[in-house]
């Protein structure tokens, strides 16, 4: 128990630390994993090593080079103005298109992750030029994706529907899909109402008919849809697809190579990465565990699905959503629906572990929220960003408890 609970104190002086001395949170993070996996915990260099989150990284790297390249020649700055110039001025509608745009788009396929990495380039070159919030438009933009994203046919949506099956409990995938829809609108209004969406600020949007692209911009649109096609249709890695359209936009001649390369977010890709290794050291030593027992022995039958929410939305923090968090305790509902003597069904159960594994994800150290926090522009205050998004997500996380404690969701 020592050292699960020093592993979860280490990962909070491991951020404190990051804010303070203003030095990269990552490279703080890398340090404490040594310290605490090899010398404290035991664990081989190599399998501290091996937490690096490779996938992550991959698919961060390659899509911010695909999109530093259409930055460079131009091509991001004018789909931004022509985004504009479609909400024919009317601003506070702006976030809210990028909500309903990722939520489309997550529902019919390619899942959250991939929507986010998709558009968050976009989204937040759209929010510089129109002097919209960055958090604002990373949030609705996040819930919108992941509204979408549990969808019965998309990728974890289908994981949901699979895991429930096991309990025979019936078809799950509409009731988990309604419940994650409620939620995330009624946050994305909290959010828009909160950071003053419905205001019109001092962005100056001109209506003044934006350019056409020039044919290195139409060539680089084309790279950008065959990506989403490649996602969508035919399951491609994302990361992996992004390096090869970066390559071959790069032979193409439309972009410069040292100014993209220049452009990647080189800072925030060691941040996630770093953060990641010693989440995985403090997983490791039973950190997440202990804390989702604290949580799990403290439930009720008024408060069962509220702390399930919470319990997820903690392991969120530290793991997967879909590859750890549902696997792991979707499972248990039986019992603990059989614990409460049935006065909390196992269909809730299972619906509050969905919710507060997803209303996490705008976490800076979340995949959802790396990828929209590596969208952001040169413009922004980067530091004060990672403090919103991390503030944002524990509000999602106790905003979603409460919707389950109340009944609004997650209905008994």
């Amino acid at each position: 128990m020592g050292l699960a609970v020093l592993s979860l104190i280490a990962i909070i002086v491991a951020i404190a630390i990051g804010f303070w001395r203003n030095i990269n949170t990552g490279i703080v993070s890398i340090a404490f994993a040594l310290i605490l996996g090899q010398y404290m915990g035991h664990l081989k260099v190599n399998a501290i090593i091996n937490f690096w989150p490779t996938n992550l990284f991959f698919i961060l790297l390659g899509v911010t080079l695909l999109f530093s390249l259409a930055k460079v020649n131009g091509t991001l700055e004018l789909i931004a103005k022509k985004a504009v110039y479609l909400s024919r001025g009317n601003k506070p509608l702006i976030p809210f298109i990028f909500y309903f745009l990722a939520l489309i788009l997550a529902s019919i396929g390619p899942g959250n992750i991939s929507v986010a990495a998709l558009l968050a380039p976009i989204a937040m070159t759209v929010a510089s030029q129109t002097k919209i919030k960055p958090i604002l438009m990373g949030e609705l933009l996040i819930l919108g994706a992941v509204g979408g994203g549990v969808s019965p046919i998309a990728p974890t949506g289908i994981i949901g529907v699979n895991l429930s099956d096991k309990l025979n409990i019936g078809y799950m995938g509409n009731y988990i899909w309604m419940n994650q829809l409620i939620t995330t609108f009624l946050f994305a209004l909290v959010v828009y109402f909160v950071l003053g969406g419905y205001k019109r600020g001092d962005g100056k949007i001109t209506l003044e008919k934006p350019a056409s692209f020039n044919k290195n911009q139409w060539i680089t649109i084309v790279g950008i849809l065959v990506l989403v096609f490649a996602v969508i249709f035919i399951n491609a890695n994302i990361g992996l697809a992004a390096f090869f359209i970066a390559a071959a936009l790069l032979l193409l001649g439309v972009g410069d190579e040292k100014k993209s390369l220049a452009g990647v977010p080189w800072g925030t890709l060691i941040l996630v990465s770093g953060t990641g290794i010693l989440i995985s050291v403090a997983d490791k030593l039973g950190g997440v565990k202990f804390l989702s027992s604290v949580l799990a022995s403290m439930m009720g039958p008024k408060s069962a699905t509220a702390i399930m929410t919470l319990t997820s939305g903690i392991m969120s923090f530290f793991s997967s959503a879909s590859g750890v968090v549902m696997p792991t305790l979707i499972p248990t509902v039986t019992a603990l629906s059989a614990k409460m003597h049935g006065a909390v069904t196992q269909q809730a159960l299972v619906a509050a572990v969905v919710i507060g594994a997803h209303l996490v994800t705008p976490s800076p150290i979340s995949t959802m929220g790396a990828l929209t926090y590596a969208g952001a522009t040169e413009d922004m205050d980067k530091k004060k960003l990672f403090r919103d998004f991390f503030i944002w997500a524990i509000v999602g996380t106790l905003f979603a408890a409460l919707l389950a404690f109340v009944g609004i969701v997650c209905m008994k």
